[in-house]
């Protein structure tokens, strides 16, 4: 049996995911009190035998950074970490979002290779994406902010070959830089307010907002835009976590059909 354990601060995801066993890989999920001390967990996953532990909010993300012994690239980028790994050398952390986020593209047949992007925001989602998309081939990308010293720092660390322009939420340049995008990222908590003649089947649109079902992503989908929401990258998040941990190959579409549960079909799935 392979345990592993879960922090996030919504208990609905937590008591959906505690009652999902895999009977393959023996993986059973033990959720944890969002008010419990992170030193006393890490300590505790060693000696009760989890194999690891996924943190599926931004909060505790940053918090456990400071808690692993070692990290991967991508984690010491973003200061963040989803997945702890238990081994004999100690916990070791990855961040996994960029690659859940990518993979969620290509699943729809999304070509990074010189595509234009706009991330809306600066915080550290946005910077493992960033960094993953350009890798990935991106010709160009736009990181609106509010926070411009942290979106430039960002940029500041991508591939050469990916041309990068920062601004403001209130540059009068956005929506000419969004009319010759393919990709739209938003990760919530900074408004940006477009017009349906910016939306449509030549923009893809993904929305990291909590909401299942954003204005953003409502506008996009009746306008005919490909839309992913949290859930879709959420689910390979795990996903690629347990792979690490349990060295697998578990299929992300089971944890798909289980977190787009909790919207209670409000959250259309897809539209092309």
């Amino acid at each position: 049996m392979h345990l592993v354990a879960l922090m996030s601060s919504d208990p609905s995801l937590l008591a959906l995911l505690s009652h999902f066993h895999d009977p393959v890989s023996r993986l059973y999920f033990h959720p944890l009190d969002a008010e419990a001390r992170l030193d006393e967990v890490c300590s505790a996953l060693k000696t009760l035998d989890f194999v690891g532990l996924l943190a599926l909010d931004i909060e505790f993300q940053e918090k456990f950074f400071r808690h692993v012994q070692r990290s991967n690239l991508d984690a010491q980028e973003a200061r963040a970490i989803d997945t702890v790994m238990v081994t004999a050398h100690g916990l070791i952390g990855e961040y996994n979002l960029g690659r859940a986020l990518l993979s969620a593209l290509q699943d729809e047949l999304w070509d990074a290779r010189d595509a234009r992007v706009m991330v809306v925001g600066s915080n550290l989602q946005a910077r493992a994406i960033c960094r993953e998309l350009s890798s990935a081939g991106i010709s160009h990308l736009s990181i609106i902010s509010a926070n411009l010293p942290q979106a430039e720092s960002i940029a500041s660390r991508l591939a050469l070959s990916t041309e990068v322009a920062v601004r403001s939420l209130y540059d009068a340049g956005i929506p000419s830089l969004l009319s010759k995008a393919d990709l739209l990222i938003h990760l919530g908590g900074e408004e940006l307010r477009l017009k349906d003649d910016f939306l449509g089947p030549h923009l893809s649109v993904v929305d990291l907002s909590s909401d299942s079902l954003s204005p953003l992503r409502k506008k996009a989908l009746r306008l005919g835009a490909l839309t992913l929401s949290l859930r879709d990258v959420q689910a390979r998040q795990i996903s690629l976590g347990l792979n690490h941990m349990l060295g697998s190959q578990l299929s992300a579409t089971q944890f798909l059909e289980l977190l787009h549960s909790l919207d209670s079909g409000q959250d259309p799935r897809h539209s092309h």
